[in-house]
């Protein structure tokens, strides 16, 4: 039986910033919080190769810094991280992993599993929904139920709204 998939409501920089923002940066879950949201948006990676990232895949240096995701097929992907959410990764692997990061352990480990474990998408999924729900107070726009692939959809939407056309676009092999 076919059903069919419902498409992700679209997000202004304004509802992707609220969950960002309702975050308790106090806490250790709250700054893990913020980078995972950062790390996500800003490189557009899927959720899995998100939470797969290990330490030895970060370059976080200042000549350009990238995480490599290994996405799917196993194709190894370097995306470009910004300035902010280099600030905030290296404040994580500080803070979680101390001064020499062990080079195999994931960048958003289990807490019960160590560092050797990754996160679960479900221990995520239910974060990023009650930062939602909280959100969604401050803001209606914000969706009550969020959830991972909208930072994705959200930040290409972004992309292509900030592009600049310097040239005619081509058409079918004409100038538009």
């Amino acid at each position: 039986m076919k059903t069919t998939e419902k498409k992700a409501p679209g997000m202004s920089r304004d509802a992707v910033a609220a969950p960002f923002a309702a975050s308790d940066i106090s806490t250790p879950a709250g700054r893990r919080d913020q980078t995972l949201i950062a790390t996500m948006y800003g490189t557009v990676a899927r959720l899995d190769g998100t939470l797969s990232l290990k330490v030895d895949q970060l370059r976080l240096t200042e000549g350009g810094p990238y995480a490599a995701f290994i996405g799917k097929g196993q194709k190894i992907r370097a995306l470009a991280l910004e300035p902010k959410a280099v600030e905030q990764l290296r404040c994580c692997l500080r803070d979680f992993q101390g001064d020499n990061p062990e080079p195999e352990a994931y960048a958003f480990y289990s807490r019960n599993g160590g560092q050797h474990k990754k996160i679960r998408q479900t221990a995520v999924s239910s974060r990023l929904k009650l930062l939602a729900a909280a959100a969604h107070r401050e803001r209606p726009e914000v969706p009550e139920s969020d959830h991972a692939r909208q930072f994705r959809h959200a930040r290409a939407s972004h992309w292509l709204s900030n592009r600049q056309i310097s040239r005619p676009v081509q058409l079918w092999g004409r100038e538009a």
